[in-house]
């Protein structure tokens, strides 16, 4: 039984190794990538924070993070979890 245990143990570490530690940060946009989109990203999200009482258009924010629109609703999911409107 320690045996078997043992085997199973090494293949399991074997196959973690084979396998990599996937990226906590990997995104499925390929535009996240870069450190530069990702913090405006996150300036977003403190924008949309800072302007709850009085929320600003999505034209209006991406205007003031300096990103595509499309960009913007996209990266904000991707990061933040739930959609702009959402959020």
């Amino acid at each position: 039984i320690y045996i078997n245990a043992q085997t199973q143990m090494l293949l399991l570490y074997s196959l973690e190794c084979m396998l990599g530690d996937k990226d906590v940060e990997a995104f499925q946009c390929k535009f996240l990538a870069n450190d530069l989109d990702r913090e405006k990203i996150i300036k977003s999200r403190e924008i949309l924070l800072q302007n709850i009482g009085e929320p600003l258009t999505i034209k209006e924010l991406s205007r003031k993070v300096a990103i595509n629109e499309c960009y913007l609703k996209k990266g904000i999911k991707e990061v933040l979890g739930p959609t702009i409107f959402d959020f």
